[in-house]
């Protein structure tokens, strides 16, 4: 069991947050660039909660206090404020995790450590070829309008059959191998107010693609490419 800590790179301030954890048993991590939550080893560990300086978050760029508020949906929060005199104030998040740090703890250690894993769709554009032929001589050109570790949205008004294998090229990867994949749901054109697509499931992927599209999860990355 161990937490992710968010704080600026000031020595004292993240010493005396470590200090406190870990002298309870708790091992933590400190980031302050949340860019690098994406790449190892940050995303390797595994974290039972999130710890957030007070300060530092109010300081923090929009791509961060982003990443942050993603961050509070998926594990238990807990902000802390170090005062002039050296103590910490405590304050969860979320109303079930009591009210100081002792109920905070007592919450955590009842879940399963986990990694962040990015299983939950964000929005992330980029340009993309379909095609139901694996070298692509017949393709549509679009682009994705959600991302996940396992697959992506792709906005189309040409929409294939459910479970239909495709091939993906994302012409922003390095590896521009095509990606197999099956569609999983589609939705046609003209069901206002939503836009004509597919969902589609990555099926083959390989691995250095999987780790650039890591890297490019970041908030800092959704833009078109």
């Amino acid at each position: 069991m161990g937490f992710l800590l968010y704080c600026s790179s000031d020595e004292a301030t993240v010493s005396r947050y470590t200090e406190i954890f870990e002298s309870r048993g708790y091992p933590v991590t400190p980031i302050h660039d949340l860019n690098k939550l994406f790449q190892s080893p940050y995303r390797d560990h595994e974290y039972s909660g999130i710890v957030i300086d007070v300060i530092s978050r109010m300081k923090s760029s929009y791509v961060d206090k982003t990443i942050l508020r993603n961050l509070e949906e998926v594990y238990p929060t807990l902000l802390v404020k170090l005062c002039a005199d050296g103590q910490v104030n405590y304050m969860p998040v979320q109303a079930r995790l009591g009210a100081d740090l002792d109920s905070f703890l007592r919450y955590c250690s009842t879940i399963k450590p986990r990694r962040y894993r990015i299983q939950d769709r964000r929005e992330v554009y980029l340009s993309v070829r379909l095609s139901d032929h694996a070298g692509l001589e017949k393709h549509i050109l679009s682009f994705t309008m959600d991302l996940s570790e396992g697959g992506c949205f792709v906005a189309s008004s040409q929409v294939w059959e459910k479970k239909q294998k495709l091939y993906l090229d994302i012409i922003c990867l390095k590896d521009r191998t095509p990606i197999l994949c099956e569609v999983r749901w589609s939705r046609s054109w003209g069901i206002n107010p939503f836009v004509p697509g597919m969902g589609l499931k990555f099926l083959r992927i390989t691995k250095s693609q999987q780790e650039q599209l890591l890297e490019m999860f970041s908030p800092a990355m959704r833009k078109a490419i």
